[in-house]
């Protein structure tokens, strides 16, 4: 009788990481990082190969075939493995198991830091603003306060002026340098500042903000507007009294007030226009675009793992996958079908999903079809 008494084996040496949320560019609060699968070896046959990902809040995903695609581990039959890691440490364990029932396992850690400033939707960086002020009059300045953004989120915004002024306090003529200070829960930091010059100058003045071009909001077609992300960056008159009025796309109604939080605007170019009424009928308008745009790729569902091999050429069978995308799916094709008939050898299947923006997404697996034996 011959047994099997070896155990398989699999190393991990070298695949600790530590790497940055900037690794990859994926915009959030996550780092990519690609690694070589590890080499496994059994004298009899490994039957068992999978993967887990213990993730820094302690929820786990996995087990996962190592060497077949999944949303979480894209491998797909390659050599390499990419996956998107949340900030934090993020334990890898790879498990394999032979016939004879013997085990064995490594694993790695892949450490995520945020390194990431926080950005302004809204900031006029280095800009001067003049205003009016008038003896008959008391003068006070309202600002747009900026809007700050963060892959991993703001966890504060504080206006840093050097002795002031701050938001909302009565300004007299002179110059007045204005800055605020965004930071995020790693320490990261940036800093908005802006100069306010107070004039002795009856005339209301209104200023927007440059044009401006944003994605989508994860899996929808339109831009949620943040409070504040769309007002003036100045709206004042030297004398109380006066009304600001927005209208979006030439809508024709003018609406009191800023464009306010939860509006949702669409796909493609949005035009805001403000209008600054004062008690003397005297108005001003300023206006700029949001050219809202989609970035975000296709989804396949269902991506079908390698069929099992034939023997002789026949046709395969597979469940097609289907795809699905935020602002809709334009074509979704593969080059072959189930039940199509295949070849001997291995031939790639490849399901291609583009969405009306171009944004292509793919995913593949291998269909593999052995000779027929020649009897002896």
């Amino acid at each position: 009788t011959v047994s099997d008494e070896e155990d398989p084996i699999v190393s991990c040496a070298g695949l600790t990481a530590a790497i940055t949320t900037s690794a990859g560019g994926t915009g959030d609060c996550q780092g990519q990082y690609t690694w070589t699968i590890p080499a496994i070896f059994d004298n009899c046959g490994v039957i068992n190969y999978s993967v887990t990902y213990e993730n820094p809040d302690g929820t786990v995903d996995g087990p996962n075939d190592a060497l077949v695609y999944t949303p979480e581990n894209s491998a797909n039959g390659m050599p390499t493995a990419t996956r998107n890691f949340n900030v934090g440490e993020t334990t890898v364990t790879y498990y394999l198991e032979d016939a004879a029932g013997h085990t064995n396992s490594c694993s790695f850690t892949v450490t995520v830091t945020d390194n990431e400033d926080p950005t302004w939707v809204n900031c006029p960086q280095g800009e001067t603003f003049t205003i009016g002020a008038d003896g008959d009059c008391s003068n006070g300045v309202i600002w747009s306060i900026p809007v700050p953004e963060d892959n991993c989120g703001v966890t504060s915004l504080t206006e840093t002026s050097a002795g002031g002024p701050f938001h909302g306090e009565p300004l007299v003529p002179g110059t007045y340098e204005i800055e605020y200070t965004a930071a995020d829960a790693a320490g990261n930091d940036a800093t908005c500042s802006f100069t306010i010059v107070v004039e002795d100058d009856a005339n209301p003045l209104l200023v927007c903000q440059d044009d401006l071009t944003i994605d989508t909001d994860p899996g929808v077609c339109t831009w949620e507007v943040p409070a504040g992300a769309l007002s003036p960056l100045l709206a004042v008159d030297n004398c109380p009294g006066y009304e600001l009025t927005h209208e979006i796309n030439n809508s024709g109604l003018g609406v009191i007030g800023v464009v306010p939080a939860g509006t949702l605007l669409g796909l493609g170019l949005n035009t805001i226009e403000y209008t600054l009424t004062d008690d003397g009928n005297n108005s001003v308008t300023c206006s700029f675009t949001v050219t809202v745009e989609d970035n975000e790729d296709p989804e396949i569902l269902n991506c079908p793992a390698d069929p099992d091999p034939i023997c002789g050429s026949g046709p395969v069978s597979w469940v097609a996958p289907t795809a699905d995308d935020n602002c809709g799916i334009a074509s979704f094709s593969s080059n072959y079908d189930p039940n199509d008939v295949f070849p001997v050898g291995s031939t790639e299947v490849t399901y291609t999903a583009i969405d009306n923006s171009g944004n292509t997404v793919t995913c593949t697996f291998t269909v593999v079809v052995h000779p027929v034996p020649t009897p002896a």
